[in-house]
């Protein structure tokens, strides 16, 4: 029954979600690319159009016998200019629903992320704004679906720019002659194990946030690649979005970034090797593979507007007391009592998200994603 009430809710939300069409770039500044899988064969459509449940095109992979599993393969061995033609002519169109489109990720699991790459989301968190990496371990989901939540989790949204490389990058060189493809991806976050396991001596360690937000789930990803002719230009026009129910929550422009794409995947070339995170208990490194592997996704941050907010020197003060007055430092240290009663009080005061509630996240040129949270079946 509490799935079933969720689907009707989540249906509900979806059709009002629905009410227009979304804006695709125009080719003559972006190549707006989508693949689904047909008869064993992944096929790569160049978008035209958008009407929030389906996406209409010309499959250039019919087009031009080509169906590689990386739609950037297309770009690279066809050229912008002659896949940006292919829009100019009379072509027949196929329409895709978003639930047969595969993520716009790709096929891999090891990706990059940024914390704190928004000064106003450094603020919100009291962490000191100054951009830090860690590794993101989760295949990337499609832009319809569904996120789990335990009882004894505190889950919470991030709305972000996700960039990934048509090639292997070794060095800052690399960078500067790769393409970028673009897409809009979501960052769901355990918050009750990150407090657990955070290290909050050195937050810039990245240490909890592997463990936090690499639940199988927690990476939805956009409806298709967008590929710029022109990255840093494109980049000023793009704005990223995200409601709970129909309320708005986070709403920032891209170029609010502290690093933009080039100068964090140069930050991941100068730290990625070390061993210095962990996940699952493991110590693990940012690049496996010594370099930013092509199909590593880099997760660029989040704009102001999560749900956590840290414990108030107040909160802190009034626990520190209850501490002591009930025997508390006979079980643990004061710190760990705080983090643990903060948990309990977001976890009974139903401070963040709950099965039944639909996230919508949305930025310009790069579609929505729609995510329903409910409980494990």
């Amino acid at each position: 029954m509490r799935i079933s009430l969720i689907c009707v809710h989540a249906a509900i939300f979806i059709y009002a979600t629905r009410l227009c069409a979304l804006e695709i770039a125009p080719v003559e500044e972006a190549l707006t690319l989508a693949q689904f899988s047909r008869t064993g064969q992944v096929h790569t459509v160049l978008v035209l159009s958008d009407d929030d449940s389906a996406i209409t095109g010309i499959d250039i992979s019919a087009k031009t016998g080509s169906y590689p599993d990386d739609s950037f393969d297309l770009v690279r061995d066809k050229g912008y200019k002659a896949l940006a033609q292919y829009a100019q002519l009379d072509l027949p169109q196929l329409t895709i629903p978003y639930e047969k489109l595969l993520p716009s990720s790709g096929v891999f699991k090891h990706h990059i992320g940024v914390g704190i790459n928004y000064p106003e989301h450094g603020e919100e968190t009291a962490i000191e704004p100054e951009p830090f990496l860690f590794p993101k371990i989760a295949h990337g989901t499609g832009s319809r679906g569904f996120v789990t939540t335990e009882l004894d989790e505190l889950l919470d949204y991030e709305v972000e720019l996700c960039a990934r490389f048509d090639q292997d990058i070794h060095n800052l060189e690399d960078i500067k002659t790769a393409m970028v493809g673009l897409f809009l991806c979501g960052d769901f976050t355990d918050r009750a194990k990150l407090m657990r396991l955070i290290d909050t001596a050195d937050i810039q360690s990245g240490i909890g946030f592997s463990d936090a937000k690499s639940k199988p789930g927690f990476f939805p990803t956009g409806p298709y690649l967008v590929v710029p002719r022109n990255g840093s230009n494109f980049l000023d026009k793009i704005r990223l979005q995200l409601s709970v129910n129909g309320e708005p929550r986070q709403d920032s422009s891209v170029n609010e970034m502290i690093l933009a794409v080039d100068k964090l995947a140069a930050k991941a070339l100068e730290t990625g090797t070390q061993t210095r995170w962990q996940y699952n208990g493991v110590a693990v490194s940012l690049l496996p593979d010594k370099m930013i592997t092509k199909g590593t996704a880099l997760l660029t941050g989040t704009p102001q507007g999560v749900i956590f907010r840290p414990p108030s020197t107040g909160y802190k003060l009034r626990n520190i007391l209850k501490y002591f007055f009930t025997g508390g430092f006979f079980k643990v240290g004061p710190k760990r009592y705080v983090i643990e009663e903060y948990i309990k009080d977001s976890l009974h005061n139903k401070n963040y998200l709950q099965p039944g509630d639909s996230v919508s996240l949305r930025a310009t040129y790069l579609g929505d994603i729609l995510v329903v949270v409910s409980t494990p079946r």
